[in-house]
């Protein structure tokens, strides 16, 4: 099957829970939505979003999936939310404080937390009084930044919340995190970072948090780690 909807890459797809809606963010700087019948193997082009301007790199819908948080090369953070028709709209433009693109973003119920290409901290931005808004007093402190080829990092892995067990994995450059959400909402390293010794790894892990899988280009191999959560 042979779908023309784009002018350019895709930089990142999102799934929603029931399967029959695909988000897909690209090159030529738009978000597209898609229907998907799982079923039949069918996948329809509805409508495009485009307010940004630059690659969208990275898409994420809360856990009620009725908003959607985007970022990009425009250094932008966009809010989307569905309307009355279950369709996306935009909302606003999240305000941020840092002038570097976005790579990685997720939602933490009323939390984001935003990484990017060249910063060493992940970004953390609250709701208060209905609107996301930065907090540079919880922003966290990452390891350093080890440039391989030129390149700093790719978008291999997107940031993963494990919303049952209270936990954010995410990729940062060569170094894969673990962080604990508290009560508070604040966040705290559970263990020390994985170090892939390569930036071109990708990752993924299991729905219920049991497995978590990295494939290194590096040395051409498979990792796979089984997680206890206490």
């Amino acid at each position: 099957m042979e779908i023309y909807a784009y002018k350019s890459f895709i930089l990142c797809l999102h799934l929603n829970q029931n399967e029959d809606e695909l988000i897909s963010g690209s090159g030529d700087f738009t978000i597209k939505i898609w229907k998907v019948e799982c079923k039949s193997y069918k996948i329809q082009f509805l409508y495009s979003l485009n307010k940004h301007e630059g690659y969208v790199d990275k898409v994420n819908l809360n856990s009620k999936e009725t908003q959607m948080v985007s970022c990009g090369w425009d250094q932008k953070i966009i809010l989307w939310k569905k309307d009355g028709n279950n369709k996306w709209q935009f909302k606003y433009i999240v305000k941020q404080s840092n002038q570097d693109f976005g790579l990685r973003i997720c939602f933490l119920s009323d939390t984001i937390v935003w990484c990017q290409y060249k910063q060493l901290f992940l970004h953390v931005f609250k709701l208060q009084n209905g609107t996301f808004q930065e907090r540079s007093d919880l922003k966290v402190q990452l390891k350093e930044i080890i440039t391989e080829n030129n390149y700093i990092g790719f978008n291999l892995f997107q940031l993963k919340y494990l919303e049952q067990q209270k936990v954010l994995i995410f990729k940062s450059y060569r170094y894969i995190y673990f962080m604990k959400v508290s009560l508070n909402s604040n966040l705290m390293f559970v263990c020390d970072p994985i170090d892939c010794q390569s930036i071109e790894c990708y990752s993924n892990i299991t729905n219920n948090g049991r497995y978590f899988v990295i494939w290194n280009k590096k040395t051409f191999q498979f990792q796979i780690h089984e997680i206890y959560y206490k």
